[in-house]
């Protein structure tokens, strides 16, 4: 979405920053892990769709899509920090966010029942998705495919 593209949020112990073409490389290693496409109901994409799907992400107007840094509490940066700053892009990515929003019309009464006699309201809902899968590298070879 084009409302993220400039933005950064920061926590605690980690940045949440909009998914840039620069991402896409690893964002499409980790999502050639046939065990992490299952879980995360994907499918398998060639880098090129990968590509094309990053550029469609970033200019879809009910969708926010951020990947996550990991600081670990050691980002110094201004709050007002930029996507491209390098004390920003240093942090290695561990996973993603993606926020879906949604709106639908309902028909409220004054009571607050829904009624067709009442006034039209809209109703915005949001689901998020997180995936972290920088640490499934590890937590896999630490542990073995079982």
């Amino acid at each position: 979405m084009r409302c993220n593209k400039d933005i950064v949020l920061v926590g605690r112990n980690i940045l949440l920053v909009p998914y840039q073409v620069k991402h896409v490389p690893t964002y499409h290693g980790w999502m050639l892990d046939e065990d992490l496409r299952l879980l995360t109901a994907s499918e398998p994409l060639t880098l090129e769709q990968e590509y094309e799907m990053q550029r469609k992400w970033q200019a879809d107007e009910d969708k926010l899509t951020f990947i996550i840094l990991a600081h670990e509490g050691k980002f110094s940066g201004p709050e007002d920090a930029l996507p491209s700053d390098t004390c920003v892009s240093d942090f290695p990515m561990i996973g993603d966010v993606n926020i879906f929003f949604s709106a639908s019309r309902l028909t409220v009464s004054s009571s607050g029942l829904h009624s067709d006699d009442g006034i039209q309201e809209e109703e915005f809902t949001a689901e998020a998705e997180i995936m972290i899968a920088g640490i499934w590298d590890k937590f896999h070879t630490q542990l073995g495919p079982d």
